[in-house]
């Protein structure tokens, strides 16, 4: 490499603490994927505080150059999940982070942080990759949303009485 190590660190993530760093590729090119430390949440007692702001991004230099990657987490992302859809690389129609579990990205996917990422050769699919590793963390399709939706719906019934309810689960299973 012909830029000094640390250097380049410092440099690229402006000093502050890593977490760590992964080696990867990105339009072609060795890539570093630097992770940084989460800030250190002041003393006393706020629980919440965690949730407020989304953890720092991880920033992207290429491994040979040691130019900052500009975008590097939404262009792999948006690489890995051309990848794993099967698609020649384009350019996506959104490629958003995904910090927390919610709606659309359940618990039951068990990765985070991942980038939600819609192709327009795909509408109405998104591919929740995790950047760190490049795995598919989710495919979801309009028809994956519907089957969530109502297990997650029918896991809710705890509210109906166990003369009906039982009955009705039943017949769902």
């Amino acid at each position: 490499m012909q830029a000094p190590f640390a250097a380049l660190v410092a440099g690229f993530v402006g000093g502050a603490s890593i977490l760590a760093l992964d080696l990867t590729r990105l339009d072609g090119e060795p890539a570093w994927i630097a992770m940084p430390a989460s800030p250190v949440a002041a003393p006393g007692h706020r629980h919440g505080d965690r949730h407020d702001a989304p953890p720092p991004a991880d920033r992207y230099v290429n491994a040979a150059t040691g130019a900052v990657i500009p975008d590097g987490n939404q262009r792999h992302a948006t690489a890995l999940a051309y990848q794993h859809a099967g698609l020649p690389i384009g350019t996506a129609t959104d490629v958003k982070p995904v910090h927390r579990f919610g709606d659309g990205y359940g618990f039951v996917f068990k990765r985070l942080p991942v980038m939600a990422v819609t192709l327009p050769e795909r509408p109405g699919e998104t591919w929740y990759v995790e950047t760190r590793t490049g795995a598919l963390a989710a495919h979801l399709t309009p028809l994956n949303r519907i089957e969530g939706w109502v297990f997650g719906a029918i896991h809710k019934w705890s509210f109906i009485d166990a003369g009906i309810g039982k009955p009705l689960m039943r017949g769902f299973a």
